[in-house]
């Protein structure tokens, strides 16, 4: 996917890229799904969708990756994507803390 996004020793396809980078993510693999989510965040794959950044950012939450909680937080603090909920916040930094 990496190779396919970066078109090093192949020709740039950022479709085919996506495609392998959402396989690899729904198999669970973190750093698919890192890559996704800061890539809908941004539009580094053509496509900028806020919801699903934060989807994948809720997955690697999930699987107890700190980048994941961090956005997240970062959302909720800020209203990006989602109604703006500082309780919220309060509470998911709350069990970040408890599962460290």
């Amino acid at each position: 996917a990496t190779i396919h996004k970066e078109g090093k020793e192949v020709t740039k396809d950022i479709k085919l890229a996506s495609e392998w980078f959402s396989k690899a993510a729904d198999q669970g693999e973190y750093f698919a799904q890192h890559i996704l989510a800061h890539a809908y965040l941004y539009g580094d794959l053509g496509e900028k969708d806020e919801q699903k950044a934060i989807q994948y950012f809720r997955e690697l939450a999930e699987n107890k990756q700190m980048d994941g909680d961090y956005m997240l937080g970062i959302f909720y603090l800020t209203g990006l994507g989602v109604e703006r909920e500082v309780l919220k916040l309060y509470n998911e930094k709350r069990h970040q803390l408890n599962r460290s």
